[in-house]
C-alpha cells in the first residue's frame, strides 16, 4: 500500500560558487517516487526544473541570486514543499583584449 507523504526533502547548495555551477542535492524521503525541484531566479516565481526519482542536479547560472526548494511526491499525492537554499552567483567580467592597439605603430 502506499501512504501519503508526510515529510519535506530539505535541500542543500552551496551560498557562493563560480564560474557559475551550482550543485542541488535533498535528503531522500521514504515512500517518494519522484521529486520536484523548482528555482527562483532574482526574486521572480518559481519554474520546475525537474520531475523525476533524482535526488541531486548541478545547473550552470550567471550572475544573480537563485533560489530552489523541492517536494517528494508518489502515486498518491506530494508532500509539503521543502524550505528554500538560495545560491548567490558572480561571475568575474570578461577579460579584455589588450595590445590590439599597438598593431600599425610598428615599423
Amino acid at each position: 500500500m502506499t501512504y501519503p507523504l508526510t515529510a519535506a526533502p530539505s535541500p542543500s547548495a552551496p551560498t557562493r560558487v563560480g564560474p557559475g555551477s551550482i550543485g542541488i542535492g535533498w535528503n531522500p524521503v521514504a515512500g517518494a517516487t519522484r521529486y520536484t525541484l523548482q528555482e527562483s531566479a532574482n526574486g521572480a516565481g518559481w519554474v520546475t526544473l525537474l520531475s523525476d526519482g533524482r535526488t541531486s542536479v548541478g545547473v550552470s547560472r550567471g550572475n544573480g541570486s537563485y533560489a530552489y526548494r523541492v517536494q517528494a511526491c508518489n502515486f498518491v499525492n506530494c508532500g509539503a514543499w521543502s524550505g528554500f537554499a538560495t545560491v548567490n552567483v558572480a561571475l568575474p567580467p570578461p577579460a579584455t583584449s589588450q595590445g590590439s592597439n599597438l598593431q600599425g605603430r610598428l615599423h
